[in-house]
């Protein structure tokens, strides 16, 4: 506080306010030009206080400054309206560049973070295999292949199987056709997907159906969906009422691999199915996922994977394969990688979303590059003004 009243002190007492109260007192110009050893306090005070006081010939008042930024207002309101063509063109070139590199830049986002809300995204990999027929690896794998290396490889911390199969939903005497995803009990532990209602223990039932907000609102708009009973698959063998045992956050397609707006264990995969069908190495599912205890080591862990392709390949000796792959989870929706059989939300190639990119600077850049030009070339029509602004003692800032 003390040095705070000793700098206004000194500021006081400065040539300069000395000068000022001159030009106010015996009205004749300040002469602001003077070298002095000033500090740097000092400097920053006297570069933006200076503007404040403006000569004048009438009596100071210490409202005075706003003449000053008025003036500035007035000369630019007369300027665009001289040259409205080349306000129009600098506005609305730069308003197109500027639209243009926040639209890439969100849709760059949305695809470079997809599946990043997940909270084991860094550890979690999905299964491919490589096939001797084909030059890209596939993604529809044998079903008992994720329980089974979870219960053998120790460094599997889980295996989650996901399936989605058509099925046909009934509700009083509305008939529906969905897409039902089938996965493993402890699917919602591994993947974040929240809960609005509901508990994540309804998965363990094969007669409990989860369901997005989305369908909430469709098949129960007035009362909540929680325990309510859809029919499964009517009038078919294997058909069955389930109760909706929790409702789930919709998933954006724009940010998901997975994609889905019904959830039920997998031991009721379609009509017919049941779980020891799941269990015969010729049945296959969608997607396959492992959740590693080390990221680091999924070389290994693929390898060690490598013990059932005989199994496999004798299961299926028409659909043979060579050896599995993991591949992370942050290269599924965006790693450019063909995978045939890719029956998940489909892999875009990173180029949808690089190319819009660099687009967007390059426009960008060519705006700001035509408003310097336009800029530059104008300036010279303000040789007056800027002659008269340095007469009265402006200095380059102003």
């Amino acid at each position: 506080m003390v040095k705070m009243k000793s700098f206004f002190s000194y500021l006081l007492n400065h040539p300069t306010e000395t000068c000022i109260k001159k030009a106010i007192t015996q009205n004749k110009p300040c002469q602001l030009n003077k070298k002095t050893n000033d500090t740097k306090e000092v400097k920053l005070f006297r570069l933006f206080v200076r503007p404040l006081f403006s000569y004048t010939k009438y009596p100071f008042y210490p409202l005075n400054y706003i003449h000053m930024f008025t003036s500035y207002f007035k000369i630019a309101a007369r300027h665009i309206a001289r040259n409205r063509s080349y306000v129009l063109i600098n506005v609305v070139g730069l308003g197109i560049a500027i639209a243009c590199t926040m639209i890439a830049f969100v849709n760059w986002k949305a695809g470079n973070y997809a599946d990043s809300f997940h909270e084991n995204y860094d550890r979690l990999f999905r299964v491919i295999a490589v096939t001797p027929s084909t030059t890209a690896p596939t993604a529809n794998l044998s079903s008992p292949l994720a329980p089974t290396a979870a219960a053998d490889i120790a460094g599997i911390e889980a295996g989650i199987r996901f399936d989605r199969r058509t099925a046909i939903i009934s509700l009083d005497d509305k008939i529906y056709e969905e897409r039902v995803a089938t996965v493993d009990p402890n699917f919602l532990e591994v993947f974040t997907f929240p809960l609005i209602e509901g508990k994540k223990s309804a998965l363990e039932d094969p007669n409990q159906l989860l369901i997005s907000q989305r369908m909430a609102e469709k098949y129960f708009p007035e009362t909540s969906a929680l325990g309510q009973l859809l029919t499964v698959n009517p009038n078919q063998a294997g058909g069955r009422k389930m109760v909706v045992g929790g409702v789930f956050e919709n998933v954006k397609s724009q940010n998901s691999s997975l994609v889905f707006d019904f959830l039920t264990n997998i031991d009721y995969v379609e009509t017919g199915m049941v779980s020891d069908t799941l269990a015969k190495w010729d049945n296959r599912v969608d997607a396959t996922f492992v959740l590693l205890t080390n990221p680091n080591e999924s070389e290994v862990i693929a390898e060690q994977m490598n013990r059932y392709i005989p199994v496999q390949n004798d299961a299926m000796p028409g659909d043979k394969r060579s050896s599995y792959l993991l591949q992370p989870m942050n290269d599924v929706y965006m790693g450019g990688l063909d995978v045939n059989n890719n029956w998940i939300n489909k892999a875009i190639s990173p180029a949808f979303y690089w190319g819009p990119w660099v687009m967007a600077l390059m426009i960008l850049l060519t705006a700001c590059l035509n408003f310097t030009n336009t800029t530059i070339s104008f300036s010279n029509k303000r040789l007056k003004e800027m002659g008269i602004r340095k007469v009265m003692g402006s200095n380059r800032i102003q």
